[in-house]
């Protein structure tokens, strides 16, 4: 461990905790307001008697007095990659937040520092960032995340909870749309196309985690306004080869690599502050790893993300037989050698536990 992360890490900064439900919100395909991720949070463990979650609602309050704790009791950690922080830390982080674009995530407002220093559990102030998952539509059915192709007739967000995202989201300074393909979702491009400096006047930058299919120059043309406001572009590939694109997601390969010439050329102009390609390495994909890599360098992305392989309720693989990460997996081996060499490579960011 570097001297950094062992300063960092050490006993002196005391109890840690996580800055995310105290400044993220998600809205998510139940109609509810999650502060934090839903996929992240053992909802299950909260009190059935408790009201749905809001920002400020019961089960938000427990989900925070968690942190206070320091037990995490509502979180799954083997899923959730967030940085935990002590509250001097936070502070340090939330003060270099103004003057550098680093730690969007992380810092907080002084109001927010204020209710932490008070272990506060109803919050002062409304949540910085939004996250939109509240819509599964895809162009794509890939088996690691879903059992059948989902469209957009099967979006069940009610009007009047779209309402009060839209208007709980003008305070925002960053919104994430994820969950399905926003530039196939219907609901999600409405929201998307209707973003401008007017509507979101504290909103600085929306990010776009996409499958790439879609993102072509008429897509590009079509969002209008908003297009000022995308500055950060995630693109889920999970695959270095052909042969193993078809495998993991059945699309067109060369239709994706001319949408990422694309991506390329609106960095490079700088209509795009910040790229990264992500791969989740599995069985059927882990052996080209390297030549994903190697193809991310020819497009200058900025970052290289690697995540875990994890057991979604969705999802129509067989985990134990895909999980080619855990140790027990008869092909762990192999992986941890070519990860070994992948995770040397300039701009991989590794973000894979191996129990």
């Amino acid at each position: 461990m570097s001297l950094v992360k062992k300063i960092f890490y050490s006993r002196i900064w005391e109890k840690r905790l996580c800055p995310y439900p105290f400044n993220r919100l998600e809205i998510g395909v139940e109609n509810d307001f999650v502060p934090c991720c839903r996929d992240w949070l053992n909802l299950n463990q909260l009190p059935k008697h408790t009201n749905t979650l809001e920002w400020n609602g019961e089960q938000a309050k427990l989900i925070r007095q968690s942190m206070y704790d320091g037990n995490f009791k509502y979180c799954q950690r083997e899923k959730c990659h967030a940085v935990t922080f002590s509250f001097w830390q936070l502070v340090l982080v939330s003060f270099l937040g103004r003057f550098t674009s680093k730690f969007p995530y992380y810092s907080l407002s002084l109001k927010t520092l204020m209710d932490i220093a008070f272990k506060k559990t109803s919050l002062s102030e409304g949540p910085r960032h939004i996250t939109y998952t509240a819509d599964f539509a895809c162009n794509l059915k890939c088996p690691s995340c879903r059992t059948h192709h989902v469209g957009n007739e099967t979006s069940h967000l009610s009007q009047k909870k779209f309402n009060d995202f839209f208007i709980l989201s003008k305070n925002a300074e960053t919104i994430l749309f994820s969950g399905g393909e926003a530039l196939y979702s219907e609901k999600s491009l409405a929201f998307l196309r209707a973003l401008d400096s007017h509507t979101h006047p504290k909103l600085k930058s929306v990010t776009l985690m996409t499958n790439g299919l879609l993102f072509n120059k008429v897509m590009w043309q079509s969002l209008g306004n908003s297009r000022k406001l995308i500055r950060r572009l995630m693109v889920s590939i999970d695959a270095g080869t052909e042969e193993h694109y078809q495998l993991v997601r059945g699309g067109s390969w060369k239709q994706l690599l001319e949408n990422l010439s694309l991506v390329k050329e609106l960095r490079l102009k700088g209509e795009l502050d910040f790229v990264s390609w992500q791969f989740v390495p599995r069985k059927d994909n882990f052996r080209s790893m390297n030549e994903f890599v190697t193809l991310s360098e020819k497009f200058s992305v900025d970052r290289i993300l690697f995540q875990t392989f994890c057991q979604w309720e969705q999802s129509s693989l067989n985990y134990n037989e895909q999980a080619v990460h855990l140790k027990n997996h008869p092909e762990n081996e192999e992986f941890q050698k070519l990860a070994f060499l992948v995770k040397k490579r300039p701009k991989v960011t590794w973000a894979i536990s191996s129990t």
